[in-house]
């Protein structure tokens, strides 16, 4: 074997090997993007794994290691060209997904989540109960959390109590009490109220509302704690709970 062989023998080992290093590191960095948008959540949706983009420059990436390594001593130059090419882009290419790396939403209807959040999640929720006790009979529970810029999120939990346990709850708060403005028939203790409702291509959408509230129906004995609370990110307002349990007709006067 002459010398100029043996070095475009090391050359072309030294281009898969230093490939499959730069490989390995986009792999690495855009799995941390993966588990910041999708895996660190407590309630991730599937849909937006499927559709994020970083999964798929993911499983780009690790084809060419496999490519590399299975192609060992064999078209360096495309290798060196492709090395090149990823060089220029890896840092561009994983700081434009971690800002765009799709939505970061967390969703639950489970009771047996209730009590259950993700980080950011205001812990000092004093208008909902401590625990599903045996006196609450759960109608309706929902969890939403969106934090893929700012963060965003709506707690719902409604209830039907034992006659005792609902007079004692509402006796809590009857000098606060205020007729409930969307339906007749129930009345409630308001923190704060304000949706902020802004209208963007035909849908409402709130992003920095804030309705912390417990509702009161003296007829079937049922309670409602809602906890929404916007801090910058939109959040669609038909898709909230308290929005859909008492159909609500939006406006952006709702502010």
């Amino acid at each position: 074997m002459t010398d100029e062989s043996r070095r475009k023998d090391r050359f072309s080992v030294f281009v898969t090997i230093f490939g499959i290093v730069v490989f390995s590191i986009s792999v690495i960095l855009l799995a941390c993007v993966l588990y910041d948008r999708f895996f660190s959540l407590k309630f991730p949706l599937l849909i937006n794994l499927l559709t994020n983009p970083t999964l798929y420059a993911l499983f780009f990436f690790i084809a060419l290691i496999v490519c590399f390594a299975l192609t060992s001593g064999k078209k360096t130059v495309l290798k060196a060209i492709t090395v090149v090419i990823v060089i220029i882009g890896i840092l561009p290419l994983t700081f434009v997904l971690l800002l765009g790396g799709g939505k970061k939403v967390s969703m639950t209807d489970d009771i047996e989540n209730y009590g259950i959040y993700d980080k950011l999640v205001d812990e000092d929720l004093k208008i909902f109960p401590a625990e599903i006790t045996e006196d609450m009979t759960p109608i309706k529970y929902s969890y939403y959390y969106d934090w893929t810029w700012d963060h965003t999120y709506e707690i719902y939990l409604e209830v039907r109590m034992g006659a005792d346990a609902y007079d004692k709850l509402k006796a809590e708060y009857s000098d606060s009490l205020s007729d409930f403005r969307y339906t007749d028939g129930y009345e409630e203790f308001v923190i704060s109220d304000d949706l902020d409702a802004e209208l963007k291509d035909g849908d409402y959408y709130t992003s920095i509302g804030s309705v912390i509230k417990i509702i009161f129906n003296d007829a079937e004995n049922i309670v409602i704690f809602e906890y929404l609370d916007g801090n910058g990110e939109p959040m669609k307002l038909e898709d909230s709970a308290y929005i859909e349990r008492f159909n609500i007709e939006l406006s952006q006067s709702d502010r």
